[in-house]
């Protein structure tokens, strides 16, 4: 017995000794506002941000970490871990491809829109698409797993031009196009956010503001169905947030419920920021308002893992906030102070019936502790020959600690750009062929849990009106080029609920401007 409890302790102290990516204390984090976030499984990634209230360039930060979700920390001390360094920018949007095994971040500035992150071999590189508008701000981008592709509706470019397509990124091809949207949808809506409902297999939209209004923050859930490129509007009942915008939103695992927390809401007068949380059952489409927290909170990275909503970053009304995570427990409505991973039962064997408690059995403690030689063997072989592997990339992955984080006041950002030979891989523009791929429906499509024809009259659930689209996506032009719009849609000239800017309003932007 006592070789069987020394054997699990080498086990032990062999996966210690193995882990891949460095992790580093609170010392050595930067809290940051605005940053982009993605998660894949028990990994939250979080890319950039600033280090001010300030959210000008020169204060942002190129820090990329990752927060592991598969081991039990205290808020105050989260279990972080160093990545390679990605793009120096702020708000700005990450999403992860359909199989986790890529990441890519939209709106990161010049030399690229878009950057590309391979999760296997921590290494950034460029993307070769082009967008006619190179300054669209207050983008998100929503993955469909299904299709692999990312949907960015909305946004703004600094002439403050109209926008009415809607971006389509094409994750396996490194492509782009794009898609015209009624002017119900998310036509200059921007600084919202969106979540992929896989129940519904649609993407859900909440908030943000809109072009010409006074007030600039519409209400209400917006609903779009790529699958039947559709859009709807979803009737919820119970206390629903008021509009707002530089919130964070995620939805849970399972599909159950959707959490909206902090942000800027518009007071009638002015914008004001706030810690308001509220949790909407998705099976009923019923709001409640959770607690709120102790200190109003904007521009945070947020996600759900089970019951446990974590949001950190961001920043209240005076500053950046401290390194600590926020957690709150679904379940009891409380915000708690220790996170605990969800760990799926292990099968466990059922004892013979009449045997007693602590009976020797010789057979069965020789085979564990042969079993327990051959454990420490293998992981002894597995330790050795990751250990070479490592000391050959030793040189490479030196760049991976935050101390060689770039100054604020350096503009440039520092990325490596290689292609798939290695070489600088520099933005190519996209050709006719290249974005000539057919309609944009899943893959593999499954019906829509909320789909159906427009109601003769008001009632609760979605209201929605499909329109039709060309059988291509329309080619983007140069940025360089005059865009236009393509308004190759038909249908209903408004969508029941859904917000609709209204004309003979200034033109009010926020407070992003």
């Amino acid at each position: 017995m006592f070789l069987s409890s020394h054997a699990l302790s080498l086990l032990s102290i062999f996966v210690l000794l193995d882990r891949a990516v460095p992790a580093f204390g609170q010392t050595d984090l930067i809290p940051l506002t605005a940053p982009a976030s993605a998660r894949w499984g028990n990994t939250l990634y979080i890319s950039g941000g600033a280090y001010s209230s300030n959210l000008q360039l020169q204060n942002s930060y190129n820090q990329f970490i990752s927060l592991d979700l598969s081991v039990p920390w205290d808020a105050a001390n989260p279990s972080w871990h160093s990545l390679s360094s990605g793009p120096r920018q702020r708000m700005f949007s990450a999403v992860m491809s359909g199989d986790g095994k890529t990441m890519a971040t939209f709106r990161t500035g010049e030399p690229a829109f878009s950057w590309l992150y391979d999760v296997a071999k921590d290494l950034w590189r460029s993307s070769q698409i082009t967008v006619p508008n190179p300054t669209l701000e207050g983008i998100y981008g929503v993955t469909d797993p299904t299709s692999n592709l990312v949907y960015l509706a909305g946004g703004f470019p600094k002439n403050d031009s109209v926008l009415t397509d809607m971006l389509v990124y094409h994750f396996d091809s490194d492509s782009l196009t794009q898609l015209a949207m009624p002017p119900q949808g998310l036509v200059n809506r921007r600084y919202y956010k969106g979540v992929w409902w896989a129940r519904s297999q649609s993407i859900i939209y909440f908030g943000g503001y809109a072009y010409g209004t006074s007030t600039g923050v519409p209400g209400g859930l917006v609903q779009y169905t790529p699958r039947t490129n559709t859009w709807a509007t979803l009737i919820t009942k119970g206390t629903a947030p008021s509009g707002r915008a530089d919130f964070c939103m995620e939805i849970a695992d399972d599909g159950s419920k959707l959490v909206v927390f902090g942000g800027r809401a518009y007071s009638g007068t002015d914008f004001v920021t706030n810690g308001e949380l509220f949790v909407l059952d998705l099976s009923t489409l019923t709001w409640i308002q959770g607690l709120t927290y102790t200190s109003p909170r904007t521009y945070p990275a947020c996600t759900i893992v089970g019951s446990t909503f974590i949001a950190w970053g961001g920043q209240d009304n005076t500053a950046t906030v401290s390194k600590a995570a926020i957690l709150y427990d679904l379940k009891t409505n409380q915000f708690i102070s220790r996170f605990t991973p969800i760990i799926p039962p292990s099968p466990t064997a059922s004892a013979t019936p009449g045997e007693k408690e602590g009976a020797s059995n010789t057979g069965a403690i020789i085979g564990g502790v042969a079993g327990c030689i051959a454990i420490i063997a293998i992981a002894g072989a597995i330790f050795i020959c990751m250990r070479r592997k490592n000391r050959q990339k030793a040189g490479s992955r030196d760049h991976l600690s935050l101390t060689t984080l770039d100054s604020p006041h350096q503009y440039e950002a520092k990325i490596e750009r290689r292609g798939d030979d290695g070489d600088t891989a520099m933005p190519v523009p996209l050709t006719e062929s290249a974005l000539s791929t057919g309609p944009i429906y899943a893959t593999d499509p499954m019906p829509a849990g909320y789909v159906s024809p427009p109601p003769s009259k008001p009632g609760s659930g979605p209201q929605q009106y499909a329109y039709r689209t060309v059988q291509t996506h329309n080619a983007l032009k140069d940025h360089n080029d005059e865009t236009q719009s393509s308004g190759n849609y038909r249908g209903p000239q408004y969508v029941p609920n859904a917000y609709v800017e209204e004309g003979g309003h200034e033109n009010r932007r926020g407070p992003h401007n």
